[in-house]
């Protein structure tokens, strides 16, 4: 038995046997120089492609709607769109002309521009990638005619667990969804446009995946709950996770009935559940999984934290304070009333807006966080502050301060906050000062969090960065990662003491970041005193129903267990060991 580790995008155990799906037919691109006689007729076949792969995406569009809905509708349309954007045809067509290459070459080529360019903001213009590359290959497959196949025999009636390097919409639209048991990749995002559609099809989806390990026809079994993927399971896991699939059920049933209720643990204490934003293709799922159902009684509190990023991500220039309010009262409107902690603009070397990186001149990034960034750019900020300002007047809005090491890095940006104010009552502008918090990402907040506690009316705990700075690794480094546990134990210490904290003072303190997806870590972090939560829409279903199955003994000293338990190497052990108990 060999036991995979990835990343959950979509809950859910299945059971069943791989079928290894490949989209090699269309990737494996050629590559030869034209000589210049045959530049018309590359520039006709390139021609040609496009007009059959508009075609196919026309054809698709009713058909992804009778599939997947509006939201399938609209996912076609967006990849109309980028076929039809006249830039990328001119470019290739330019490229054609000057290189003297063939028509598939110089597609590819710039493509693999557009996608770099993307994929090098990060943030959602990693997911955003991921729709042109099925764009990319649509064109491919016109020159070719080739589709994505499965690779081995797969007997459909008894339903398949899609093995493949990634997913694609057009892939989604070609597999029978009756077929389909589960999703694993190795490429994958949480919110990009095929994960979505997955999603939908309320199968469990697992990504970063290394699938040369899988065989076809392999036995296998999907925990989209954990992320992990166990391929040919001996008989013990097998009659362990079959058992876990009747126990899941029974839940899920218990938690439908409980749509209504706030979230509580079962002795009633009361937890704030809220959902993190991080692109408007998030507000779409709040929309749709939790604030569309608030009419059939469903409950939660509010948007915890929206990482304000993709805002300053979306053009060559800082967005106006116009267009910012437009985006801030967007997002209030469709939020039911409740609470929006807004962050302000957090620059950090996986999201450096455009403007930024021009002004920086390539320089690195990584100094340039918090006050330093308020101080670099001030003028953006007050910008930013200005239209959150105006924007309260609109809704329950509050402002969360990223990066404080100290008091001095909270006053500055508190001044920040008195001076856009003092610039809109000069202006007779409408305006409404909303609650102050701040995010702690650093050791030394930490250390200073009662001083800290003391200046604002709220806090979130942000714990990727909070793992970074404590055990000096960052986070993009896999090495770090074998290393260091996301539930290091430092942070949960951390965690401990600025919750602590918290409470004495009588302010809330939400937790935030990746630890706050694993429903396995909940026992663990309501022991060390959490009891506000910020987490990913498509997790807010899934920790809800979690929250409301746990009892005070599920998790009454088990942050000291946690913390003694085995080595430190051993983490995962003691989450496995809980889950078998």
């Amino acid at each position: 038995m060999k036991i995979l580790k990835g990343l959950s995008a979509s809950v859910g155990i299945a059971l069943g046997k791989a079928g290894l799906y490949s989209l090699d037919d269309y990737i494996n691109i050629p590559h030869y120089k034209i000589p210049e006689s045959q530049i018309d007729n590359e520039l006709k076949r390139l021609n040609n492609a496009f007009l059959l792969a508009a075609s196919k995406l026309e054809n698709m569009v009713d058909r992804s709607r009778d599939l997947f809905g509006e939201e399938g509708k609209s996912i076609i349309s967006a990849h109309l769109a980028i076929l039809n954007d006249p830039h990328i045809k001119e470019k290739i067509e330019a490229m054609i002309k000057s290189r003297h290459i063939n028509a598939e070459h110089a597609l590819e080529d710039v493509f693999e521009d557009y996608i770099k360019r993307l994929t090098r903001h990060g943030l959602h213009f990693e997911e955003i990638s991921h729709d042109v590359k099925d764009v990319r290959d649509r064109l491919i497959e016109s020159f070719s005619q080739a589709q994505g196949r499965f690779t081995c025999p797969v007997n459909k009636k008894e339903g398949i667990i899609v093995v493949s390097e990634r997913l694609t919409p057009s892939m989604l639209l070609h597999i029978p969804r009756e077929n389909v048991l589960a999703f694993v990749t190795h490429q994958g995002g949480y919110t990009s446009h095929a994960t979505i559609l997955a999603r939908s099809m309320d199968v469990p989806v697992v990504f970063g995946i290394d699938i040369n390990q899988i065989d076809c026809n392999a036995d296998m079994i999907v925990d989209g709950t954990v992320g992990t993927v166990h391929v040919w399971p001996d008989k013990k896991t097998l009659d362990r996770y079959i058992k876990k699939q009747e126990q899941q059920k029974k839940r899920k049933d218990f938690c439908l009935l409980k749509r209504k209720h706030p979230v509580q643990t079962k002795e009633g204490l009361r937890i704030n559940l809220k959902v993190n934003i991080s692109t408007m293709g998030e507000i779409d799922l709040l929309k749709k999984y939790v604030i569309e159902e608030e009419t059939k009684g469903i409950h939660y509190d509010g948007i915890g934290l929206l990482r304000t990023e993709f805002i300053f991500m979306r053009g060559e220039s800082v967005p106006s304070e116009e267009e910012q309010i437009s985006i801030y009262r967007n997002i209030l409107q469709q939020t039911s009333g409740k609470s929006v902690i807004i962050r302000l603009l957090d620059i950090s070397p996986d999201k450096t807006p455009a403007f930024i990186e021009a002004m920086i001149k390539g320089k690195q990034t990584s100094d340039i966080r918090g006050a330093r960034a308020i101080a670099m750019y001030k003028d953006v900020y007050i910008t930013q502050v200005r239209s959150i300002l105006r924007s309260a007047v609109h809704g329950q809005v509050k402002i969360l301060f990223p990066m404080v090491a100290d008091i001095d890095d909270l006053y500055i940006a508190k001044n920040l906050v008195d001076e856009a104010a003092s610039s809109l009552k000069k202006e007779g502008k409408k305006f409404s000062l909303p609650p102050l918090g701040i995010m702690f990402e650093t050791p030394s907040s930490v250390m200073l969090a009662d001083q800290l506690l003391r200046e604002v009316d709220f806090a979130n705990i942000g714990t990727n960065d909070l793992l970074q700075y404590s055990v000096a690794a960052s986070r993009e480094s896999l090495t770090s990662q074998e290393s260091y546990h996301i539930m290091h134990p430092s942070v949960v210490r951390m965690i401990e003491m600025v919750t602590r904290s918290g409470r004495q003072q009588g302010k809330e303190v939400c937790l935030c970041g990746e630890v706050s997806s694993f429903e396995q870590f909940y026992p663990v972090l309501l022991d060390a005193g959490v009891i506000s939560y910020s987490v990913p829409v498509t997790k807010y279903e899934d920790i809800k129903c979690e929250l409301l199955h746990i009892s005070e003994s599920d998790y009454k000293g088990k942050m000291e267990q946690y913390l003694t338990f085995l080595r430190l190497k051993d983490q995962n052990k003691y989450f496995e060991f809980n889950d078998k108990k």
